[in-house]
């Protein structure tokens, strides 16, 4: 930006407001002098955290609540935010109220006494929200990885780490979505499924689109389901560890630190099946889990010799 601007050559030392997105910086100094800075590329891609809500709440913004970290970091729709360790000279560690829009999110913690607040920018799209539509427009991809999980009072389906806002209420009937479903889910759709039918006895069924790819975590899930492992899948064995992690082809693949309604400990020596984009895992007991990527995530050959 240089040391001085302008025909009379002042200096730029000072105090300043700035916006910026990936490639490009606007500059103010208090005298209303003004720079651009202009990046050939993408460039910024860090978010900025404010003390406080400089651009008042979004109305169309999702609300949620979640706890922040003695490390300063709090989930969000499925992506770490870090709000710092101290706000106020408060630590930030404790219960929280958020909202976010794609690449906004506002911060106020409920702890009692003077609001805190913060504010996190991001200069692209980070918290895609999706299209959903009542019923499968388009068929269930055969790579899809499955998943159960409930739909909350406020319309949220969790969805391997990600928030996924189907609404309060869906179908003609306008009949409430809170229950127990069935999804499937790749890198941009996910498809749901509610254990119940509908007041006509039909299949409830919504699809939720993302515009860009948005759903990268891993699903676990306890069983193999009705198809059980791929014949073609890669056979091995190994250890779990007490932190839940189990080693296969060079990734470490997270099965938890406990499985099942019992809560039995996954540590221990177990028997797994692998594809590109599935583990299948069996303890010597019989207790079995499934991990389902959606992308290609694991080093595989298919006819390696399956198990």
């Amino acid at each position: 930006m240089g040391r001085e601007r302008g025909e009379k050559k002042e200096s730029t030392a000072g105090k300043v407001d700035y916006w910026y997105t990936e490639s490009t910086v606007w500059v103010q100094w208090p005298d209303d002098r003004k720079v651009m800075v202009t990046y050939s590329q993408p460039t910024f891609t860090k978010p900025s955290l404010v003390d406080g809500w400089p651009q008042d709440l979004d109305p169309q913004a999702t609300h949620g609540t979640g706890t922040v970290a003695a490390n300063g970091v709090l989930g969000v729709a499925g992506h770490r935010v870090s709000v710092g360790q101290l706000c106020g000279g408060e630590s930030t560690q404790g219960k929280v109220d958020y909202w976010y829009t794609e690449s906004r999110v506002w911060v106020q913690w409920q702890a009692p006494g003077p609001a805190r607040r913060v504010m996190v920018v991001f200069p692209r799209p980070a918290f895609a929200k999706p299209s959903v539509v009542d019923g499968w427009p388009q068929d269930k991809d055969p790579q899809a990885v499955p998943g159960t999980g409930t739909v909350g009072a406020n319309g949220i389906l969790n969805v391997a780490g990600h928030q996924v806002l189907v609404g309060k209420r869906r179908g003609e009937k306008k009949e409430s979505t809170a229950g127990k479903v069935s999804y499937w889910y790749t890198e941009t759709g996910v498809w749901v499924q509610w254990q119940e039918p509908d007041a006509s006895g039909r299949p409830r069924r919504v699809m939720a689109t993302y515009p860009q790819s948005t759903l990268s975590n891993p699903s676990v899930v306890d069983g193999w389901g009705p198809g059980g492992k791929d014949p073609q899948a890669t056979h091995g064995t190994g250890t779990v560890t007490a932190g839940g992690e189990l080693s296969v082809a060079g990734h470490s693949v997270s099965v938890g630190k406990v499985r099942g309604e019992e809560k039995v400990s996954t540590q221990g020596a177990v028997e797994y099946w692998y594809t590109v984009s599935r583990v299948w895992v069996q303890w010597p007991d019989g207790r079995q889990v499934m991990v389902g990527y959606p992308r290609p995530t694991l080093n595989w050959a298919a006819g390696r010799g399956g198990g």
